[in-house]
């Protein structure tokens, strides 16, 4: 189940419970004596496990914080052209850029897990007077899963070239 999301970031968790109720019917009856034992038990043990995961990651092309510098210009030279009646020079130029991408993850786990158990009933016993009740107090426990935290990045360079076309013309005074 997602908790919180907010683009390359989000919270997440995933659990379960478990229940289980068993009853327990028994006794004794004597042929000649009559009833002698008599029990009936419910136990229950439960459990819940909760699991919450957040996981984030920072891209910085993606986030628009792209590193990048144009280093050099190599120019090709010009060349003259018209354009109609008008005289145009065209001059290309080759733009040399270094540049670093970066991206980040990390992400962090964390949990509980919670146990409970509990017995109750009632007894008969021939010769004990009434009905015997049966409580043993709730056991809970309480576990808690470490958190958990990894991180990993790439950093990459790289060398980009472009071309360029500047144009020029008359202008006018």
């Amino acid at each position: 189940m997602v908790l919180w999301e907010n683009g390359a970031a989000k919270i997440t968790a995933q659990g379960s419970i478990d229940i289980q109720i068993k009853p327990d019917i028994g006794g004794n009856y004597g042929w000649s004596r009559g009833l002698e034992d008599f029990h009936f038990m419910v136990s229950e043990k439960s459990q819940l496990d909760i699991k919450f995961m957040g996981e984030g990651t920072v891209n910085l092309q993606t986030a628009g914080k792209e590193i990048k510098v144009k280093v050099a210009t190599i120019p090709i030279g010009s060349q003259f052209v018209l354009v109609g009646v008008f005289p145009v020079w065209v001059t290309p130029e080759i733009s040399i850029y270094l540049g670093v991408d970066a991206e980040f993850k990390a992400s962090l786990t964390a949990g509980v897990t919670a146990q409970s158990s509990r017995r109750i009933g009632i007894a008969y016993k021939r010769g004990v007077k009434g009905l015997k009740t049966i409580y043993e107090p709730p056991a809970d426990s309480w576990s808690f899963i470490k958190p958990a935290l990894s991180a990993e990045g790439m950093i990459k360079g790289y060398v980009e070239a472009g071309v360029e076309f500047l144009l020029y013309g008359p202008r006018k005074k």
